[in-house]
């Protein structure tokens, strides 16, 4: 925004038509725009009609990241006007404060997007709210970097978005687990651990015997202990689920086999071609995903078949946001398009 700034906090009721909930703003004007007289605001057109039908209420205060997230894309763009009362006694009512707004990006979302290929407000309910919240909170905020900035990126990767979209997962993954939303219960996995830790250390006291009974000077069993000092990590991995384990964690809390279907128009519209997979084929494959992260974080170039897995980690990580915002597994199914097969199985609440 030229001009001012413009912060949404939490204070005045608005009605969206889909949720009511409380979203004041601050504004703060220049010399070249009086805000004394400010009154409300307005953000209509681009992607606000897309994601909302135009018939539909249009006054809006609800953080750019909410349409990003309804988009599926980051160049999501709108108008933007400023209403103040008027300080003549002889007018009634407000008029508009045209602002201009400078956001740098090349083009937007609401040019190529329509209805079909957005998840609309409408389907959000009530809890679009609950929703909101998740990104006021800075501990609960999600991480959506890999959405794509500009149209001729979109259902393209880049090396930027294999590292981005492995980092949204890893802070799903920990929010869910905050949340007590894993599916995996705290005793087992403290079992696990403890088992994990148990075996890390025995097979340290073994090295360390065999250097010690192994016929070589004490000069060279010092620096091969030395060297053994440094399995301490294999307590520190024992204690922590690599990235695979925990993304079978996840799928896990949407139902066996989550991905073993994905016959839906909707699902096609929203994330493209989503491939089926059984679960223990997605293992292998998010096996090969960390592996393909872990070599562009050391700047080399290694794609490999992974890349089919994209759509079905975002997908995750959408139905891992719906989930924490509180809805049903099976309303989170659906508003991603994913199909639901066993409606009864999962009315999870």
């Amino acid at each position: 925004m030229r001009g001012f700034l413009v912060t949404p906090l939490f204070s005045h009721p608005l009605d969206m038509g889909v949720a009511r909930f409380h979203s004041p703003i601050i504004v703060k004007g220049n010399a070249h725009l009086d805000m004394t007289q400010f009154y409300s605001i307005v953000f209509n057109g681009g992607i606000v009609d897309v994601l909302h039908p135009p018939s539909r209420a249009l006054d809006y205060d609800y953080a750019l990241r909410i349409l990003q997230f309804c988009a599926l894309r980051a160049n999501c763009g709108f108008d933007i006007v400023l209403w103040g009362k008027h300080t003549d006694e002889k007018f009634s009512g407000c008029s508009p404060m045209y602002v201009s707004f400078v956001d740098n990006y090349v083009d937007y979302a609401n040019d190529e997007l329509s209805s079909r290929n957005v998840i609309c407000l409408d389907s959000l309910g009530d809890r679009i709210s609950d929703l909101l919240m998740l990104y006021i909170n800075n501990d609960m905020r999600p991480e959506f970097r890999f959405l794509p900035r500009r149209n001729d990126e979109a259902k393209r990767y880049y090396h930027s978005n294999i590292v981005d979209l492995y980092a949204t997962l890893e802070t799903e993954y920990r929010l869910m687990k905050k949340q007590n939303l894993l599916t995996i219960s705290e005793a087992s996995q403290k079992n696990d651990n403890a088992e994990e830790l148990c075996e890390a250390t025995r097979l340290k006291d073994a090295i360390r015997k065999l250097i010690s009974d192994f016929d070589v000077s004490d000069n060279v069993k010092n620096k091969a202990r030395s060297i053994i000092g440094n399995m301490d990590k294999l307590k520190q991995t024992a204690t922590s689920p690599d990235f695979c384990s925990k993304i079978m964690q996840l799928l896990c809390c949407f139902g066996s086999n989550v991905f073993s279907n994905t016959q839906s128009y909707r699902l096609g519209e929203l994330f493209g071609v989503v491939p089926a997979f059984l679960d223990f084929e997605l293992e292998r494959k998010i096996v090969q995903f960390a592996e393909m992260r872990n070599a562009v974080a050391h700047s080399k170039v290694t794609w490999n078949e992974s890349v089919k897995m994209i759509p079905h980690l975002q997908i995750l990580a959408y139905m891992c946001v719906l989930r924490r915002a509180g809805y049903t597994v099976y309303e989170c199914k659906k508003i991603v398009g994913l199909p639901n097969d066993d409606r009864v199985n999962t009315q999870i609440t």
